[in-house]
């Protein structure tokens, strides 16, 4: 459940995200607390590796193991998730940035030190 809440502690909405797309962030987390044979450090889950607001929409980086596509979700004012981005060919980023202007979403990689632009179209911007 993602809720969003005005700068006074007011609702502005809930999305509800239900089906397989966050299972990579839960088995990326299994994984790594797994690789860990000493015991010593327990890694969080994180569904969600960044988050951004553009207006009225939230857009959230969906967290994911180094091999899982990219995917980014944009959620609208009402709460509702209107649009899953798969990004194909790209895995282990864990920042995002918005440029609207350009209906662009940046993603850097601290493992790889990349810097990757996607260009949305507009019609899904």
């Amino acid at each position: 459940v993602v809720a969003r809440f005005a700068a006074n502690g007011n609702p502005l909405g809930r999305a509800v995200l239900t089906g397989g797309e966050l299972e990579p962030a839960r088995r990326w987390y299994v994984e790594r607390n797994r690789r860990d044979s000493t015991g010593r450090r327990v890694y969080p889950l994180y569904y969600f590796a960044d988050l951004k607001v553009d207006g009225d929409r939230l857009w959230l980086l969906v967290a994911g193991g180094p091999s899982d596509p990219a995917l980014v979700v944009r959620v609208g004012s009402s709460g509702a998730a209107e649009r899953w981005f798969r990004i194909l060919g790209l895995s282990g980023v864990w920042r995002l940035a918005l440029r609207p202007e350009r209906r662009e979403l940046l993603l850097s990689s601290a493992e790889g030190a990349a810097l990757y632009r996607v260009r949305v179209p507009e019609a899904d911007w």
